[in-house]
């Protein structure tokens, strides 16, 4: 499975982020692009069942997520919470 990238949809942004949160009991973030670039799901690694890293940059007031060495104007964030267990 893809862990975390750029997608084009709001769709196969999520559905990556719920099934790495599901097959892994662990809590993955994204973020929706300014200027309607798509979406970018973190790499969830490190992440817990009760906590998400978010590596994001801020300049000024606004918010970036960085991609492969470029930064992208964040417009919303989004994160999972994974199933509980029993």
């Amino acid at each position: 499975m893809r862990e975390g990238g750029f997608f084009k949809y709001k769709k196969e942004a999520y559905n990556n982020a719920i099934k790495q949160s599901n097959g892994y009991s662990r809590e993955v973030s994204g973020y929706e692009l300014e200027n309607g670039e798509g979406y970018i799901v973190e790499d969830p690694t490190g992440n817990t069942r009760t906590k998400s890293y978010n590596k994001t940059v801020t300049k000024g007031s606004k918010s970036y997520v960085k991609y492969k060495g470029k930064l992208f104007g964040i417009k919303s964030h989004f994160h999972t919470h994974p199933p509980t267990l029993g």
